[in-house]
């Protein structure tokens, strides 16, 4: 079932909010049931999951509605985070009970207005129940996560959750399941196996066999953890496993196998993400826009295969062919269709090989190629190698410093030998050793990471992942990294000052709109920036139309995400540009924006690297407008995040107004109500003049300024360079510390991007062969040493 669209809109770009934290209230797991469900998938324990992308949503138009959370035990309740979808309660109560019967409300209101409600309550009681009486829509009720923090005396710690649930083997009418074992303080008691949304079994190990099920049909399962005290963990990642279509055994065979593709979008989309059992989150991309392409998983030994389960992300094949080979070289075509609709694919073929191949020969978007999961069921050949190495031991961080971590670990064993370790940070594989030591370089300062280790032997079989270790880096030593040298930013009177109040001005490059040009913002591109450039800060540029964000908002959204580790990973600062050109009113946008940054807020707002640039460049409407925008969607942000600079637009393509014939007083007359906050400046050289520097000049000694795009050329980006005064520029912004981004780090056919036709994504990007006039221009400016 397609979600409705208002409803689809906020299911892909809402993420939970941190937990209410005090010395005495903690948050707990819970079981969650509700007085009715909209249908598969909107379950009430989808509000209970941690995973601010489910939901639960009642039935529509009805009312009253509830739904309610079973602790486990009893225990003094001290709040509540209620985070609505967009189907919110106007009137509603929250109430506790000890024994799921009688309710004593603790908290009522008749205005509620969505969004989310952090509520400081006083109660006790085993159940808390959200009790809906009127709708705030014409549709039902609807929660991305019901949260409740308890002080209890008793053990209210849930255990871990599950990890790498994975389907094991089916037949016709079962699905074998084994997952990793979870952690708690007092001792896992057992694991709850839920089908869809029912419970289906408790057992205390961790496999279990589904049975009674119907032949050639989907399943979804997920698992909990449970202890003593009846606390239970957050749902496993979900996992869908399809029963045969008659009698026999088929096994995943292609689940952390070696893959390799004709190409890949980025960092982050890497072959080996279709394979590592995780369906909805990580993913394989190709290079955008070119036909053919493919994915290909090696399973170590000749096997029978006769299932390929392709689960597509948005960029999906229409027209493709599933291949197996003996050798990698020769194919034998075992599936193909010119009718893809996206999805996911469960494809029943015949077919023996070691390799298994999707080649793709047209897309189906103007994107790429794809895929969450390629899995390949059948029976393992005994003509090779499938048995892994054991799991490495006792993974542990040995040594730290404000720019990496050093890691060992006990080594594995092998039938046949191992040959070398895959080392994780995160879900991302970050480099494959031989030895039992590793080093993790280029990090941010006073950042924690997280990683495991598998070991590989020679036929390509990897163990189990380790242990996990979380390590964070040392502080800032004043040098290094921009950020390392700096720390996080705050404004400072009418400057830009870094942690210990040092006057500062960064230089750097911005990227062109991520839907045309994200191809030229990849792991060579971006390490030059960098280390050849030097550049101290990126501008993340997502445009809002013209085929951007409005278009694909969970994409482009995990594109900025993506852009935001890049840098931080590389000790670069990073601008979140809100690219609004067209239309020129950033009210048009306001709800989009209050969405999206909502959500990059939610996940970053521990990193000290950033800006939020909220408005690029608004046109056609007055400064009272704009000021506005600012001023309802700067509490949004700062809901979620206090500290990081927050960049405003001004009027006429952010010119201070002079384009419109107006003047820097019209702001710094009637300025945002808000603090640590920048105003943004935009020129470009040879079409604006003295009038325009001059106005910069005055208007910073008066308010915060930060120029977060200029060019040498013409304000279309194009046309010939006026250096001359692009230097009068650099020697006032130079002389007054003000910031400045310079547009663009791309190849576009236009003289104002720095590389020449083609040059993305393969490069060279260091040095000066591939730039065009004005990148050897700037980035000799940008590599002028900081003073720091």
């Amino acid at each position: 079932m397609r979600p409705r669209t208002l409803a689809a809109l906020a299911a892909v770009l809402a993420l939970p909010l941190t937990l209410l934290s005090t010395p005495v209230s903690q948050a707990v797991a819970v079981t969650a049931t509700a007085s009715s469900t909209e249908g598969s998938g909107f379950e009430a324990s989808q509000a209970a999951d941690g995973d601010g992308a489910t939901r639960w949503a009642s039935e529509e138009g009805v009312d009253p509605q509830w739904i309610r959370l079973d602790l486990g035990a009893a225990g003094t309740i001290s709040g509540v985070t209620l985070t609505w979808e967009a189907a919110y309660a106007k009137s509603y109560k929250i109430q506790t009970s000890p024994d799921g019967t009688s309710w004593t409300d603790v908290y009522s209101t008749t205005t509620g207005d969505g969004g989310t409600d952090q509520l400081t309550l006083s109660g006790s009681g085993r159940y808390v129940r959200m009790y809906g009486t009127q709708r705030g829509t014409a549709y039902g009720y609807s929660l991305w996560e019901f949260e409740v923090q308890t002080s209890s005396g008793g053990d209210t710690t849930p255990p871990s959750t599950p990890g790498n649930l994975r389907s094991t083997a089916t037949t016709a009418s079962s699905v074998s399941l084994a997952w990793n074992a979870s952690t708690d303080n007092a001792g896992v008691t057992g694991y709850e196996v839920h089908r869809g949304g029912t419970l289906v079994n408790t057992v205390t190990g961790t496999t279990f066999t589904d049975t009674g099920l119907t032949p050639a049909t989907a399943y979804t399962y997920t698992v909990k953890a449970r202890d003593a005290a009846g606390n239970t963990s957050p749902a496993s990642a979900p996992v869908t496993a399809t029963t045969q279509q008659g009698g026999g055994t088929e096994t995943l065979l292609s689940q952390g196998r070696p893959a390799t593709a004709s190409s890949v979008e980025g960092a982050g989309f890497e072959a080996a993400k279709a394979v590592d059992g995780d369906t909805t989150g990580t993913r394989w991309a190709s290079e955008e826009g070119v036909d053919p392409q493919w994915i290909q998983a090696d399973l170590g030994a000749n096997a029978t295969v006769s299932r390929v389960k392709l689960t597509w992300e948005a960029a999906y094949g229409k027209a493709y062919k599933i291949q197996t080979s003996a050798n990698g070289t020769s194919w034998t075509d075992v599936h193909s269709t010119t009718t893809g609709d996206g999805g996911t694919d469960d494809v029943a073929v015949t077919g023996s090989g070691r390799f298994v191949r999707v080649h793709g020969t047209q897309r189906g978007t103007a994107y790429g190629y794809s895929l969450f999961e390629l899995q390949v069921y059948g029976t393992a050949g005994s003509g090779g190698d499938t048995t892994p190495p054991s799991t490495p031991g006792n993974l542990r961080s040995t040594a730290t410093t404000a720019s990496s971590v050093s890691l060992a670990w006990n080594a594995s064993t092998d039938n046949a030998g191992v040959t070398g370790y895959d080392v994780y940070r995160g879900g991302t594989l970050v480099n494959t050793v031989t030895g039992t030591t590793f080093t993790d370089t280029g990090l941010a300062a006073s950042t924690s990471y997280t990683y495991t280790v598998r070991a590989r032997d020679a036929a390509g079989n990897t163990s189990p992942a380790s242990n996990t270790v979380t390590a964070t880096t040392q502080p800032p030593t004043g040098g290094g990294t921009p950020v390392e040298a700096n720390g996080r930013l705050r404004v400072c009177g009418v400057k830009l000052c870094n942690e210990n109040g040092k006057q500062i001005q960064l230089r750097g490059m911005s990227s062109h709109g991520l839907q045309w040009y994200s191809q030229c913002l990849n792991t060579a591109s971006l390490d030059a920036l960098a280390t050849d450039w030097k550049a101290d800060v990126l501008r993340i540029s997502m445009y809002i139309q013209e085929d951007g964000y409005e278009t694909n908002p969970r994409l482009f959204t995990d594109r900025v995400h993506n852009l935001i580790e890049q840098a931080t990973a590389r000790g670069m600062y990073a601008i979140v540009d809100w690219h609004m050109l067209t239309p020129g009113d950033p009210m048009y946008n306001l709800s989009r924006a209050k969405t999206f940054f909502t959500e990059i807020a939610q996940r970053h707002n521990s990193k000290k690297n950033l800006f939020y640039e909220i408005a690029n460049e608004p046109n056609g409407v007055s400064w009272s407008t704009v000021k506005s925008y600012a001023e309802q969607l700067i509490p949004v942000i700062r809901a979620i995040d206090a500290d990081t600079p927050i960049l405003v637009g001004t009027r006429a393509w952010s010119s201070l107004g002079v384009s419109d014939g107006a003047s820097e007083t019209e702001v710094t007359g009637n300025p945002v109500n808000a603090t640590n906050i920048m105003y943004t400046f935009h020129f470009y050289a040879a079409s604006h003049g003295s009038n325009y520097l001059n106005t910069l000049s005055r208007a910073a000694d008066r308010i915060p300024m930060f120029v977060t795009e200029f060019g040498t050329q013409t304000a279309s980006g194009g046309g010939g360079n006026n250096f001359g005064m692009s230097q009068q520029y650099l020697d006032l912004m130079a002389q007054k510390k003000i910031s400045w981004v310079n547009w663009n780090y791309s190849d576009d056919g236009l003289s104002g991007a720095v590389f020449t036709g083609g040059t993305c994504p393969n490069g060279p990007f260091t040095g000066t062969s591939r730039l065009k006039e004005a990148g050897v221009w700037i980035r000799e400016r940008v590599r002028t040493p900081d003073d720091f």
